[in-house]
């Protein structure tokens, strides 16, 4: 089954957007789409089945490994070619949140092979060295995500082209915006749950009323958290209490608009004024009367959690 989609994703063909010049991005269509008949007419087997470049700061393609195995009768002299597809910016002009139709560009990787030709005899294991290097153009500011093809193609004719997608990120993955700033994160009240306001600066709130808690957010992370800060220390006072339990958990992004057609969000309902004092806390605790701030915070980095590595989003000033 493993060699079976090897085979597939190998002799996939990649596909081109209207009017396009270049495949479109891997990020798009993967390997392509399957060609069957290449699939079981192919004589090669190549390894490894895609290559992760990942963003900038941890670069992996100074020096990658490229296995072709030649499973045909006859010795078989490979071509090796780099074939790039587009680029995609999806953060242009200070957005902080995804664009829905992204810029498509033709920022390249630099690919530099060992050897350009690899001849191998039947039944034997060939290797050559590939050596990446990002793309000179495009912003690092913006995260392109660039992308392409590593083909091995069999001289003579009716040779069937073996392919390796990659792809990867030109910046720093850790600055992608998280929260979506220009969307009002917000903390609402009202008695009917479609019907809520936003709360003024300062307002007292009435938890005999529901109370939303909400933010937007253009990224994945592995916390999204809702906490409440004292206005005058600083100081965090717990974790909200919340419809859903304790609000710290794993968030992906959210979608573009919702079912309503509205902007879509994270949100939940805040119970009783309530916190949690830690995320391993069983039970919640009332909160003495005082002026604070409902703070979200999304984590940036899969660390351990240090407050440098959330992206802080001040979501209300409330007094309770």
């Amino acid at each position: 089954a493993v060699d079976a989609r090897r085979i597939l994703k190998a002799t996939a063909t990649p596909g081109k957007n209207f009017k396009g010049t270049l495949p479109a991005s891997v990020a798009k269509q993967g390997a392509g789409l399957v060609n069957i008949k290449n699939a079981i007419a192919v004589q090669t087997v190549v390894s490894p089945e895609n290559i992760q470049l990942l963003d900038t700061p941890h670069f992996a393609g100074k020096s990658i490994q490229v296995k072709l195995k030649n499973v045909g009768k006859k010795t078989v002299t490979y071509i090796l070619t780099h074939e790039a597809a587009e680029s995609v910016v999806s953060y242009r002009g200070g957005n902080t949140f995804p664009l829905p139709t992204p810029f498509l560009e033709k920022d390249a990787a630099k690919v530099k092979f060992s050897a350009t030709k690899l001849t191998i005899k039947p039944g034997q294991l060939g290797r050559v060295k590939v050596q990446f290097t990002e793309p000179s153009t495009g912003k690092a500011a913006e995260f392109p995500i660039y992308s392409g093809y590593i083909v091995a193609t069999p001289s003579g004719k009716g040779g069937i082209p073996v392919r390796i997608p990659y792809a990867g990120l030109k910046g720093d993955l850790s600055k992608v915006p998280l929260f979506d700033a220009k969307f009002p994160g917000a903390v609402e009240i009202g008695a009917n749950p479609n019907n809520l306001t936003p709360v003024t600066k300062g307002q007292k709130l009435s938890f005999s009323q529901i109370v939303a808690v909400s933010a937007r957010l253009g990224s994945h992370t592995p916390e999204l958290r809702f906490t409440l800060v004292e206005k005058a220390s600083g100081k965090t006072v717990g974790y909200l209490s919340t419809d859903v339990g304790i609000a710290a958990f794993p968030s992906g992004r959210n979608t573009l608009v919702n079912r309503k057609n509205q902007p879509d969000t994270w949100a939940f309902r805040w119970l009783g004024g309530r916190v949690f004092p830690e995320k391993t806390s069983k039970t919640s605790v009332s909160v003495p009367a005082g002026a604070y701030k409902v703070v979200a915070s999304a984590q940036r980095k899969n660390t351990k959690g240090a407050p440098a590595d959330f992206e802080v989003f001040e979501l209300a000033e409330v007094t309770l």
